[in-house]
């Protein structure tokens, strides 16, 4: 039985400016995250300065992708009208950048990386169904079956949602950390799926709908909540490599490999470990309450918010990530950890903005194009196909 939500899970102006800044911030963060994580730290010294700075962000960047689905099931759960012409766009704006680039590298440069330029041009085409960008094809893995989701949303009390929301991390993100389900016994391909996109959904959703009471000091409170819950998984992973370093002879034994098998510093590394799901949660629920009134801070979030998820198209596209990303900055690991750092936070502030930038170009193109329109059309005819179908079905049962 469906029950009115309370009036206070109304979204005021401030909070979501605040949910469009954490886009931002999100956003960043992940650009930080494949400069460090991609570009150095395992090239860095194991324990050494440089190491532990390099892990410690990795770790505090790591969760932006499970931010970017708590996102989705925030903003999105309080509609159940079918309406995809959003997701259509999303979906032009993969292909865009997919063909785009990849013609690019093909025509006007001698460097290639992957499959033959043919293949890649041909797949280039298909950005979701060849997963040229795992998140835009877990996204769409999930995206159709919102509206249903948000069916069951409305229908459930507090209590009944709640239990849904702990059965749902139970099951998906703390079995995940279960040494003995190192393979994760229900396939969320470590955080890397549709599935756990899909669980998230419904995470955010219920901090939309039932959020917890805030002040200054709980907004306090949910910063050093982030700051503790990555470095925990910075802690664990810093002990495994201290006992391989200096317990070397024990790690080899046979029961220093089976515990290495069993409890590996991979261990936490993952969207779905329970400290990287609370460290996401932490954060929305800050950025959620954040009041934003300065009117130059206020238009800048709503020119980048929108356009933030080109920089993610753009720099992980797989021929401008393994030319100009993967492994290009192992030389910031032979730095003092402040510049290690410190290039890293300008490196990734540079690839940001650069690629901010890119994607307000194409927003313009496709205004120029009349994209969105051609998306609320294709929305329009599918809604109308779709009343078809269940009208002819009615005729039939009747």
């Amino acid at each position: 039985m469906s029950q009115t939500l309370p009036s206070n899970t109304l979204a005021k102006p401030e909070r979501q400016m605040g949910i469009d800044l954490l886009r931002v911030v999100s956003m960043f963060m992940v650009v930080l995250l494949h400069v460090v994580g991609r570009g150095w730290v395992l090239s860095a010294k194991p324990l050494s300065p440089t190491w532990h700075a390099g892990w410690i962000i990795e770790y505090l960047c790591y969760g932006a992708v499970n931010i970017f689905a708590l996102i989705t099931g925030y903003v999105a759960c309080k509609s159940t009208k079918i309406k995809y012409a959003r997701t259509f766009e999303l979906w032009f704006q993969g292909l865009f950048y997919s063909v785009l680039i990849t013609l690019y590298f093909a025509l006007f440069t001698d460097v290639w990386q992957g499959l033959g330029v043919g293949t890649n041009v041909i797949r280039s085409f298909f950005p979701v169904a060849t997963n040229q960008y795992w998140y835009l094809t877990a996204y769409f893995g999930y995206v159709f079956f919102i509206p249903f989701f948000n069916r069951l949303i409305e229908r459930l009390n507090k209590k009944q949602f709640g239990l849904l929301v702990a059965l749902i991390l139970i099951i998906f993100s703390v079995t995940a950390v279960f040494p003995e389900t190192m393979n994760e016994p229900f396939n969320t391909e470590r955080g890397f799926s549709a599935l756990w996109l899909a669980a998230l959904y419904f995470v955010g959703a219920y901090l939309r709908l039932y959020p917890p009471k805030t002040s200054k000091l709980r907004q306090l409170g949910c910063i050093v909540i982030f700051a503790a819950s990555s470095l925990i998984q910075w802690f664990y992973r810093a002990g495994i490599a201290f006992l391989q370093k200096h317990h070397a002879g024990w790690a080899n034994s046979e029961n220093g490999k089976l515990f290495f098998k069993y409890f590996a510093g991979e261990l936490l590394h993952r969207y779905t470990s329970p400290f990287m799901v609370i460290a996401a949660v932490s954060l929305l629920i800050f950025f959620a309450n954040l009041k934003i009134k300065n009117s130059a801070a206020r238009r800048a979030i709503k020119f980048a918010a929108p356009i933030s998820f080109g920089v993610y198209l753009i720099h992980m596209h797989l021929q401008i990530y393994r030319v100009l990303i993967q492994d290009k900055f192992k030389d910031y690991a032979d730095l003092p950890n402040w510049q290690a750092v410190a290039y890293s936070l300008l490196t990734a502030a540079v690839i940001f903005t650069v690629c901010l930038f890119a994607d307000e170009i194409r927003l313009l193109l496709f205004k120029l194009l009349h994209v969105r329109q051609l998306c609320d059309w294709l929305d329009k005819r599918l809604r109308q196909l779709a009343q078809r179908v269940l009208k002819t079905k009615q005729t039939r049962r009747s």
